[in-house]
């Protein structure tokens, strides 16, 4: 993992260090759609006015964003609840953002010695389509098929056909940290925090963009 994420930032050295205009918001919100970008723009308004303004007073927002990266590589995570407010994260579900980003199986069923999990999407043309995977169960395990079946169902995935994987797909190319993010999220399905924010601080990735603060908020919360 470590060397997958150093080999993907030496090649985003090659890019230029710019940051996203209005003209990369305004596609980036098109493709998200209205409902879902009012919703991310609340969330980092919550970030920026309320955690930032109070943990970084009588500074600018570029300086408080690079305030919070470099201090947060230095000690342990805030809880999400400092992050934003709850009322923004029960928008964040009701507004089905967190379905462009994240996807659940829509069925899970026990099948001989195995937990099967069946997830639904769209593909590109717009036709439902379906895939299966599953996990063997063993005799230890299953003395607990009740919590293993729990967990399966509430098992989440990185949403690639959704919405929001389109829209950074879009404005990546105007973007260092937007392509590391999209890459190693294209790669792994996952991106950890740690690893963005190790990418920001060593070589000084632009994140004070119109699309950058949304992508590094949602990314620090969910």
């Amino acid at each position: 993992m470590k060397n997958q994420f150093a080999i993907i930032s030496i090649l985003l050295l090659l890019l230029t260090s710019c940051k996203s205009t209005a003209v990369d918001l305004e596609k980036f919100e098109k493709i998200l759609g209205p409902e879902k970008s009012e919703t991310l723009t609340k969330l980092t308004e919550d970030f920026e006015n309320n955690f930032l303004a109070k943990n970084y007073p009588n500074t600018d927002l570029s300086e408080s964003y690079w305030n919070f990266i470099v201090e947060i590589t230095q000690q342990s995570f805030p809880n999400k609840s400092e992050l934003v407010s709850k009322e923004n994260e029960k928008n964040y579900i009701s507004s089905g953002l967190i379905n462009e980003k994240y996807q659940y199986p829509d069925s899970v069923w026990v099948k001989e010695r195995e937990i099967v999990s069946r997830w639904t999407y769209k593909d590109e043309r717009g036709k439902i389509k379906s895939y299966e995977d599953s996990r063997f169960i063993n005799s230890k395990d299953s003395v607990k098929i009740d919590s293993l079946f729990a967990l399966a169902k509430n098992q989440i995935k990185f949403n690639y056909y959704g919405n929001y994987f389109k829209a950074l797909e879009v404005v990546k190319s105007e973007s260092s940290f937007i392509n590391l993010y999209y890459t190693y999220t294209a790669a792994s399905g996952y991106t950890p925090v740690s690893s963005l924010l190790q990418g920001i601080n060593d070589y000084n990735m632009e994140i004070t963009g119109t699309v950058e603060r949304r992508v590094l908020v949602l990314a620090l919360v969910y």
